[in-house]
């Protein structure tokens, strides 16, 4: 048994010091420098299969004082009750406009972002989900943060 082990011992080794060996045509390969794939002219963006096709402008909006007011009036004359498509609507056309002027660093940043919490809340006054007591409140509340808004903050 100790001449099978010694035998067998003796081809490992035998066999680990060819493996371990390099050879001129190994280094060769080794040496060689690393070439990249061509990359494409364009660079390719990513789209998510969801919205493959379809097109997004930025929306370019004028984030004056005079914006401001003109889109806190607009607000605050709201009124709606549940299920009024024409809150809604107003809401949506006017949401673009304010998120546009959100996060500018100007001195209109505190206003901007109160404005535009105030009209994101304006969905808060057709939800027929609330309590009636609790719609009114949370519409009242949006009314008076665009009215914070327009005095500048």
């Amino acid at each position: 048994m100790s001449r099978r082990f010694v035998a067998v011992a003796l081809a490992a080794a035998a066999g680990l010091a060819t493996a371990c060996h390099r050879s001129a045509s190994s280094q060769a390969a080794v040496a060689q420098p690393l070439v990249a794939a061509p990359r494409p002219k364009t660079p390719v963006l990513f789209t998510h299969p969801l919205f493959a096709g379809m097109r997004a402008e930025p929306v370019t909006a004028d984030c004056s004082r005079t914006a401001l007011v003109r889109l806190a009036e607009r607000v605050r004359t709201v009124e709606g009750d549940v299920g009024d498509v024409g809150l809604l609507e107003t809401r949506n056309e006017l949401l673009p406009h304010a998120a546009s002027c959100v996060g500018h660093d100007t001195p209109l940043d505190v206003p901007w972002e109160m404005l535009h919490s105030a009209i994101l809340s304006l969905e808060i006054c057709t939800d027929a989900r609330q309590k009636p007591g609790e719609r009114a409140t949370r519409c009242r509340r949006a009314l008076e943060i665009a009215g914070r808004a327009e005095q500048g903050g």
